[in-house]
């Protein structure tokens, strides 16, 4: 933030592990070690809880979206080494998880890495879950679920062709619903992440047909131009920018809609979270994970 670079002598941006042991004249840092990110997750009218853990097999991301700050900040994409995967996934093993979740931000962009990630976790007998983009997944889900994938994270972002070109998401609207029949067929759970607010939409037609998809569970936000984004480049050249940080939030208006007030758009997410959020896809969900033996296989707390 540039409000805050007079205040600091200097400042590391991402990832700066190599700098920090430079500064304090500690040896050059030979490779990354991927640290324990375990943590329990539950379902909110259940005393349930499910130990699992988190995995990165790279940083950053070599797509340029318009609205993602990842690319402002990160540059190029950062794969781990092998053999710091490896020994992550012992330690969680040990510590008897038995669920993985990847969190790069496109897993399977590098098919050779991928393959050898994925083929360790399923010799290690791992379930595992993945955040990556809908054209990695296209005609490989079958295959996958075989090798232990129960669920995933895709940016669906706008069921719009003209939108995902206009933001660079350089992926159609029919292949993510292709994708996302797929996985449906396969019984995978799917969380998928959608915006409102472009220039040029019929919100309420895009939420019908996001609807329409029946996904487990879906995180709505607003466009938002973060600054050093390419939207926020292009959208202040047109429309005021707002000065208020609490803006930036992904649920509040951040910039001069031409179509949509800040009251508007607060309605607006409130209507479209009663169609998206219902006990019938919760349920669908929940039944997804106890068919795939998430509940069997894993290590499970009763809260009371």
């Amino acid at each position: 933030c540039d409000e805050i670079r007079t205040d600091f002598d200097r400042i590391f941006i991402a990832n700066a592990e190599r700098e920090l042991r430079e500064l304090f004249t500690f040896e050059p840092l030979e490779t990354i070690k991927h640290p324990m990110l375990d943590t329990m997750i539950g379902i909110r009218f259940l005393p349930l809880g499910i130990k699992y853990a988190y995995l990165f097999t790279s940083r950053g991301c070599c797509y340029k979206c318009t609205f993602c700050q990842t690319a402002q900040f990160i540059n190029g994409q950062e794969f781990l080494p092998f053999d710091s995967i490896k020994i992550i996934l012992e330690k969680y093993k040990k510590s008897g998880i038995n669920f993985i979740f990847i969190m790069d931000e496109n897993f399977l962009i590098n098919n050779s890495n991928s393959q050898a990630v994925i083929d360790l976790l399923a010799d290690m007998k791992f379930d595992w879950g993945v955040c990556t983009r809908a054209e990695y997944l296209k005609d490989k889900i079958e295959d996958l679920k075989k090798r232990g994938m129960r669920d995933c994270i895709i940016g669906i972002e706008s069921l719009n062709s003209k939108t995902l070109n206009e933001i660079s998401k350089n992926v159609s609207a029919g292949i993510l619903k292709d994708v996302i029949t797929e996985l449906h067929m396969n019984n995978i759970y799917i969380h998928g992440t959608f915006m409102i607010g472009y220039e040029r939409e019929s919100i309420n037609n895009d939420i019908i047909e996001l609807a329409e998809l029946k996904l487990d569970s879906c995180q709505l936000g607003v466009l938002t131009p973060f600054p050093k984004t390419e939207l926020y480049n292009q959208l202040s050249k047109k429309y005021e920018i707002s000065e208020d940080r609490k803006n930036f939030n992904g649920y509040s208006l951040a910039w001069e809609h031409p179509n949509i007030s800040q009251n508007e758009m607060r309605n607006i997410i409130l209507r479209s979270k009663k169609k998206l959020f219902n006990i019938q896809n919760i349920f669908r969900g929940i039944d997804k994970l106890y068919k795939n033996g998430l509940f069997e296989n894993n290590n499970i707390e009763i809260n009371i």
